[in-house]
């Protein structure tokens, strides 16, 4: 009995020990947002626009990526709903996607929505893209999860990670 007790406590003790090494906060250079990911991602540089750019590699011409950008000053001529609609429209007008879901939720505290496509690539690789997009302090926000079809269920989970654990800090 006291082997199997041993047993379990060293089961449980490895178990919570990759639990805790596999959740890394990000910040956005102006540290205003935080983002909570699963598994092990690398952050780009400055790039303008964006307020977090994580790449993680699965494929050497289609890596999986979490990005976070800002629109400022945008509630004064769009609701969320207008707003979503346009940027959504030129998406998939661009990519040629094709819609699998769209929905209206609530991230934390806020008012979402958020849309799922597939599309090819200039490598013509099979895309899935999820966007959510929530307005705070009067700008936009879209939040953007992207990886290759095939993987994408192998995704969901760190995906939706993304998106329900970020945090505005101000």
């Amino acid at each position: 009995m006291k082997k199997i007790s041993v047993i379990i406590f060293s089961f449980v003790l490895i178990f919570n020990t990759l639990a805790q090494d596999a959740t890394t906060t990000f910040y956005n250079p102006s540290k205003t947002i935080s983002f909570d990911v699963i598994s092990k991602w690398e952050a780009a540089g400055n790039m303008k626009g964006i307020e977090l750019f994580l790449t993680k590699i699965e494929n050497a011409s289609s890596p999986t990526v979490l990005t976070c950008s800002k629109e400022k000053n945008v509630e004064s001529k769009y609701n969320l709903d207008t707003y979503f609609a346009s940027k959504i429209n030129l998406q998939l007008s661009v990519l040629k996607g094709e819609p699998i879901a769209s929905n209206d939720l609530k991230v934390g505290d806020y008012d979402a929505k958020s849309i799922e496509y597939s599309y090819l690539n200039t490598e013509l690789e099979d895309i899935t893209t999820k966007i959510v997009i929530i307005f705070y302090k009067g700008d936009a926000y879209q939040f953007t999860a992207s990886c290759l079809s095939k993987n994408y269920t192998d995704n969901f989970v760190i995906f939706n990670h993304f998106f329900d654990n970020f945090k505005f800090i101000n």
